[in-house]
Formats: C-alpha cells, sequence, structure tokens
C-alpha cells in the first residue's frame, strides 16, 4: 500500500516522461482521476482513460498518454515529454495552504514562472490560475514544469 498516492502518481508520471514512455497506468482513485484529467486540461497528458476489469475491483486503472512536445536542438523527429519535473508540496505529514494573495504573488509558479500549480481547493482540484480566477485559496499539492 502506497503511504501518499498523489507522491506516488505524479513520480510515475515523472519517471515515465524521464524514460522516454509515452503512457503510464496508475491505480485508480478519485481524487488521482481528477487529478489527471487537469493535467490533461493543462497540456501535460495527452489521453486519461479509465479501464476496470468489472470481476476484480482492485484492477481499476488510470491509463495516461503523456503530452509529447518538439526538441528544442533542432533533430528532425525528436519530441520529448512536456513533463520536465514536480515537486510535491504538501504532504500527509506537513500540509501547507495558501491564500488566493499568496498564490497570486508568485508563490504558485516554478521554474521562474513556468509550469502550475495544483491545488485542493473547495471547487474541486484546480490549478493556481483557476484558483486566483474564482478567488479561491486552498492545499497546495504540488507544481510541475
Amino acid at each position: 500500500m502506497v503511504g501518499d498516492p498523489i507522491a506516488d502518481l505524479i513520480t510515475r508520471i515523472k519517471n515515465a516522461a524521464t524514460a522516454g514512455k509515452d503512457s503510464v497506468s496508475v491505480p485508480f482513485s478519485k481524487i488521482k482521476l481528477e487529478i489527471a484529467n487537469l493535467l490533461k486540461e493543462e497540456g501535460y497528458l495527452s489521453t486519461v482513460e479509465e479501464s476496470s476489469d468489472e470481476k476484480i475491483v482492485s484492477a481499476r486503472q488510470i491509463k495516461m498518454g503523456l503530452t509529447r512536445i518538439a526538441a528544442g536542438n533542432g533533430a528532425v523527429g525528436m519530441k520529448k515529454a512536456k513533463v520536465n519535473g514536480v515537486e510535491r508540496v504538501s504532504k500527509p505529514s506537513r500540509r501547507i495552504y495558501a491564500t488566493m494573495q499568496e498564490i497570486r504573488e508568485g508563490a504558485g509558479h516554478s521554474k521562474a514562472g513556468k509550469g502550475i500549480l495544483v491545488l485542493s481547493t473547495t471547487a474541486g482540484i484546480v490549478s493556481g490560475k483557476t484558483a486566483v480566477e474564482k478567488g479561491l485559496g486552498g492545499e497546495v499539492l504540488f507544481k510541475i514544469w
């Protein structure tokens, strides 16, 4: 059993991107599915599919396709994953919260303004930009760039 399922999810995505894989699967949970759908909306994942074996409840999986972008070194046909790194902010042992003002002032940007901040709010799992637009604060789950 995994102690921190969100850290497991983002680590699997980062490792698959680093290894040059096109997709990655994780065990199903509602929060992981919400996070995966947000990452798809933000362009970090190309596909998000839920697969299940109706006979085995524990066999439910979320299969995610990684978004690829053209490599910047001029190599024709070379593509790299859009995910370059992740950082878990709030952990089960130490929860980190941010107000809308703190997010707006730049606490939510990673790597010189590139990437997004993912928060858990009263409106669900949202990006830092969406949280500011809606006037929300919440638990800072992780940064991805």
